[in-house]
C-alpha cells in the first residue's frame, strides 16, 4: 500500500473532522438561495404526506424519492416560527427535512400553495 501524499493526508484528516452540520450546500435542487421553492411538489407527494394520521413513512419515502434537501439554517429559522419543537438546533438534518416536507405538503393541501422557507 502506498503512503498517502501530504495533500491526500490533509484531505483525509479534514474529512474526518467535518461536522455534517457545518457543511453548506451551494445549490439545492428544490430551493433558490433565499429559500423560495423552485417549481411544485408532485400532487401525489402532497396527498401522501398531508392529511390526518401518521404520514412519517410517506414523508420518508418522498424525501428520498425527490432528493428533497433543505438548507439547515433556513429550515430551522422557518420551523422555529411554529414553536412546536425545542430541539431544532440538535435535531438531525433528516428530521428537519422531514418536518419541512410534511408541513409544506400540509400547506399545499390546505392553502393551495407553499412558497418555501421564506419569511
Amino acid at each position: 500500500m502506498c503512503p498517502l501524499s501530504t495533500y491526500e493526508l490533509l484531505i483525509d484528516i479534514t474529512i474526518k473532522q467535518l461536522n455534517p452540520k457545518d457543511i453548506i450546500m451551494t445549490e439545492l435542487k428544490w430551493f433558490y438561495g433565499n429559500g423560495e421553492l423552485k417549481g411544485e411538489l408532485p400532487q401525489e407527494c402532497v396527498e401522501d404526506c398531508s392529511g390526518s394520521g401518521d404520514a412519517s413513512a410517506s414523508v420518508d419515502y418522498w424525501v428520498k424519492e425527490l432528493e428533497f434537501v433543505v438548507d439547515r439554517k433556513q429550515a430551522i429559522k422557518w420551523l422555529e416560527e411554529f414553536g412546536a419543537w425545542d430541539t431544532l438546533e440538535t435535531d438531525s438534518i433528516e428530521d428537519i427535512t422531514q418536518r419541512v416536507l410534511w408541513l409544506a405538503c400540509s400547506d399545499i393541501s390546505e392553502q393551495g400553495e407553499w412558497i418555501g422557507l421564506v419569511h
